[in-house]
């Protein structure tokens, strides 16, 4: 492992040893680098992390950075991921023409249609399914959300317009 990594490790080791945060404890632990509380140490597949009600903690403030306040626009990782997945089946269905077009009421139908079949893999366990529905679960939701956001823009533009 790389230099980095090893004192990252090491960080956690140290972080895990001190007084109360002692890995294995399930009372109140406390982030030593964001200050929220309520989580416990619980071993993982990949090591010890402070999780609370089943989800690992993912502290942005580490060694001080918080990518938030430093650029407004970074995506957490699991959206950035997702989001990328989302770009993909969207471009893969370019040929098909855009949604603009298309009334809420039209994506509202579609996006009905979506959690059925979501639903429906779900039902089945098919985890390559369930992803595949998710993406467009939320492709549809965001379509939705660009024309309706769209509307209000325009809206509030000729409002600007005549004053």
């Amino acid at each position: 492992m790389g230099d980095h990594a090893d004192d990252l490790i090491f960080q956690g080791f140290e972080m895990m040893l001190e007084g109360d945060d002692f890995a294995g404890y399930t009372g109140d632990v406390t982030c030593k680098f964001c200050g929220k509380t309520g989580f416990e140490w619980v071993q993982t597949e990949v090591g010890w992390r402070l999780m609370k009600d089943l989800v690992v903690h993912e502290c942005w403030k580490r060694d001080g950075f918080d990518p938030f306040k430093e650029n407004k626009t970074m995506l957490r990782p699991t959206l950035q991921d997702f989001s990328l997945v989302m770009e993909e089946k969207l471009q893969e269905k370019d040929y098909k023409g855009g949604w603009e077009g298309m009334s809420v009421r039209e994506l509202k139908m579609r996006l009905e249609e979506e959690i059925d079949e979501l639903d429906e893999a779900i039902e089945a366990v098919d985890l390559r399914e369930i992803l595949d529905e998710c993406v467009d679960v939320a492709n549809f939701a965001m379509m939705i959300y660009n024309n309706v956001a769209s509307k209000i823009d325009s809206l509030l533009g000729g409002m600007n317009e005549k004053t």
